[in-house]
C-alpha cells in the first residue's frame, strides 16, 4: 500500500502531464462568494418580485449590476464604493423621500449592514457564463477530459523529469531563471519542515551532509514518512479543510468532548497509509462500512468515529430541530471544498453562477444528509443533548450484553426519546406562533391597526411564559435520567462518539430562495449532474444513500485532481 506522500507525488506528476487543475473561483475571490451566499439571496428573496424581469416598478430592476447602476426613475440605484449615498441603501432603511422599501416592512438591521457592506466592496456581482447562468462542463476546469499533452522542449537540459520541462516552460514565459539546485543542509531542511513540521536535528543535518551513500535522500524520505509527526503534520492539513473543532460553533458553541477521537483518526490514517478514497469513504459513510446496521458481521469502530467529518458540522442554535437546513448547508458546503474543490452552498437559494450546480444538485445531496442522524454535543448538558450520540459497540458485543444491563439502558433510552419527542413538539408550536405572529404584524402595519397587535403580542408572550415553564420541567426530567444513562453505560464498559446514524430516509423539497417554510419541487436524492453520467442512485430501501453517494464521489477523477491540487499547495 501506498504512502499518502508518495501516492500524493505520482498524482502531481500524473496531474502536471495531463493538465494541472487551476484553484475553483469560488477559493480565489471572496468577494464573489460573498455576493453568492448573502447578496444575491437577499435580492431574490426581498427585491426580484417587484424589481425583477417581469415586473419593473418604477423602471428598476435588480437582476444585473447594469441596471442597479442605470436605476428606475428616481435615478441610479448604486453607487459602488458609497452606500451612503446609494439610492438602494437609502431605500432599504426609510430614510429616501418617498422610497421606503420593501413597503410592507423595514428589512432586518442584519439584511441592511449585508447591502451596505456589499455596496462598500464596489458592489461586486460575477459575470455569469453558460446557459441559464450556470457554467458549462466544457469551461470548468475541473470536468476538462483527461490528455496527455507532451512536454515542452528543454534545450538546456536542466529538466530532470517531465515536471521539471513544464515548470521551466512557464519560467520561461515570464523570463524567469530556474533556482540553482539546493545543497545537501537546504534540502534536508526543507523536506523536513514540508513532512513533520519540526526542523531536522544537528546531528540529522550532519550525517546526510556528510554520507556519500547512493540513495541517501531516498532513506530520508522513508524515514520522515515513517516518523509520527508526519502524520500529525498531514493530518492537520486536512482537519483544517474539514473545519475541525472540538466545540459544535453556532451561538451556543457547546463542547464535543470526543471530538478529539476523530482528530486521531485523522492522524493515524495518514500515518497508516489509508488509500484516500478510502479515507474519503470512512468519513462520509464509515457507521455504514462498519456495519453497525447488522450488514456485516466485522465491526471497525474507527470508521464509525470517521463520520465525525458529517457530525462536526456547524449548529445553529441550541436545538437541532432549530435550523436543520443551515447543519445540512454546512456539510454540503465542506464535501464541496474539501473533497470536489467547488463551493456548493450558493445553490441552495439559485443555480451556481460560477460553478456547474444547480438548485436541483444541491437539493440532491441535501435529501441523502436529512435522511440521516446527526449527534447533538454537550454531553455534561444534558438540556442540549440528551443521548444523541453514538454507542460505539459492535452489534455482535451490544447482544451478548447482560440483559438486564441492555434493557435498562434501552429503558431510559425511550425515556429521553419521549422527553425530546415532547420538547420538539413544544418548539415546533412556537415556531408556528412566530411565524403567525410576523404575517399578522406585516398585514396590520399596512392597515395601521397598532391595537389588534399590541393585543396579539400580549397573547403571544403569555404563551411564551407556559411554553418556558413545560421547557424548565422537561430539562430537569431529561438531566436525570441522562445521568442515569451515563452511569450504566460507563458500568457495561460502553463508549460513546461524536458520529453519524442513519434516520427516516426521505427525498426533500427544494427550498425556494433558501427558505425552509417555502418549499417548492420534491428532488429525488442523487449526486449533482456533473458527478456522473446519471443523477440518481441506487439507495436500498430504508438506507440515507450516503454510503452510495460516497462510492459515487470517490470514482469520479473530480476527486484525485482535487487532491493533488491541495497537496502541492500545502508543499510548495
Amino acid at each position: 500500500m501506498m504512502r499518502v506522500m508518495r501516492w500524493a507525488c505520482i498524482l502531481i506528476l500524473w496531474t502536471l502531464i495531463c493538465g494541472a487543475p487551476r484553484v475553483s473561483l469560488a477559493e480565489t475571490d471572496v468577494s464573489s462568494e460573498f455576493f453568492e451566499a448573502k447578496i444575491r439571496p437577499l435580492l431574490v428573496r426581498r427585491c426580484l418580485r417587484c424589481h425583477g424581469p417581469k415586473t419593473a416598478q418604477r423602471g428598476l430592476r435588480v437582476d444585473s449590476r447594469p441596471a442597479l447602476l442605470r436605476g428606475g426613475e428616481s435615478g441610479p440605484a448604486i453607487k459602488p464604493g458609497h452606500p451612503e449615498t446609494s439610492l438602494l441603501i437609502q431605500a432599504v432603511r426609510y430614510h429616501a423621500d418617498g422610497l421606503q422599501m420593501p413597503p410592507s416592512g423595514r428589512l432586518p438591521f442584519t439584511e441592511i449592514r449585508l447591502l451596505e457592506r456589499w455596496v462598500q466592496l464596489g458592489a461586486p456581482w460575477p459575470t455569469e457564463t453558460g446557459r441559464d447562468g450556470i457554467i458549462d462542463s466544457k469551461e470548468h476546469w475541473a470536468f476538462q477530459p483527461l490528455g496527455r499533452p507532451k512536454p515542452p522542449p528543454d534545450p538546456t537540459g536542466w529538466s530532470a523529469n517531465p515536471v521539471d520541462a513544464f515548470i521551466l516552460s512557464k519560467l520561461k514565459d515570464h523570463q524567469l531563471q530556474p533556482m540553482a539546485l539546493a545543497d545537501r543542509r537546504t534540502l534536508i531542511r526543507r523536506v523536513t519542515l514540508d513532512l513533520t513540521g519540526l526542523p531536522p536535528s544537528w546531528s540529522e543535518v550532519q550525517a546526510f551532509v556528510n554520507t556519500s551513500a547512493p540513495h541517501a535522500y531516498e532513506q530520508l524520505i522513508e524515514r520522515l514518512l515513517a516518523s509520527p509527526a508526519y502524520g500529525e503534520r498531514w493530518g492537520r492539513h486536512w482537519l483544517d479543510l474539514a473545519r475541525y473543532a472540538d466545540t459544535q460553533g453556532g451561538s451556543v458553541d457547546c463542547p464535543i468532548p470526543t471530538a478529539r477521537l476523530y482528530r486521531d483518526y485523522v492522524i493515524d490514517a495518514f500515518q497508516a497509509d489509508l488509500p484516500y478514497d478510502e479515507f474519503i469513504r470512512q468519513q462520509i459513510a464509515g457507521d455504514l462500512l462498519a456495519g453497525v446496521d447488522g450488514a456485516r458481521t466485522s465491526y471497525d469502530p474507527q470508521q464509525v468515529i470517521a463520520t465525525g467529518f458529517i457530525a462536526l458540522s456547524l449548529r445553529n442554535g441550541i436545538f437541532k430541530h432549530y435550523h436543520p437546513e443551515l447543519i445540512i448547508e454546512d456539510t454540503i458546503d465542506t464535501i464541496g471544498r474539501a473533497i470536489l474543490g467547488m463551493s456548493i452552498r450558493c445553490a441552495r437559494c439559485h443555480d451556481h453562477k460560477f460553478e456547474p450546480i444547480s438548485t436541483a444538485d444541491y437539493y440532491r445531496l441535501y435529501g441523502v444528509f436529512a435522511s440521516s442522524r446527526y449527534p447533538f454535543s454537550g454531553s455534561e448538558i444534558p438540556k442540549f443533548s440528551a443521548g444523541e450520540s453514538v454507542r460505539l459497540i459492535a452489534p455482535a458485543d451490544w447482544a451478548t450484553l447482560d440483559e438486564s444491563k441492555r434493557l435498562a439502558i434501552e429503558q431510559l433510552r425511550a425515556k429521553i426519546s419521549s422527553q425530546r419527542a415532547n420538547h420538539q413538539a413544544q418548539q415546533e408550536l412556537k415556531q408556528k406562533q412566530d411565524r403567525f405572529a410576523a404575517d399578522v404584524k406585516r398585514y396590520h402595519a399596512i392597515r395601521a391597526r397598532q391595537e389588534f397587535d399590541a393585543a396579539l403580542r400580549t397573547s403571544i408572550d403569555d404563551q411564551d411564559i407556559r411554553i418556558r415553564e413545560v421547557e424548565a420541567k422537561l430539562d430537569d426530567s431529561v438531566r436525570g435520567l441522562w445521568n442515569d444513562l451515563k452511569a450504566r453505560e460507563r458500568a457495561a464498559g460502553i463508549q460513546r462518539v461524536y458520529a453519524m446514524r442513519e434516520a427516516e430516509p426521505r427525498d426533500s423539497q427544494v427550498q425556494v430562495g433558501g427558505d425552509p417554510f417555502d418549499p417548492g419541487p420534491l428532488v429525488q436524492r442523487g449526486v449533482p449532474q456533473k458527478l456522473g453520467t446519471a443523477t440518481s442512485l441506487d439507495i436500498p430501501a430504508g438506507a440515507s444513500g450516503r454510503l452510495q453517494l460516497a462510492r459515487r464521489i470517490t470514482s469520479h477523477p473530480l476527486v484525485p485532481r482535487v487532491a493533488v491540487n491541495y497537496i502541492w499547495h500545502f508543499h510548495f
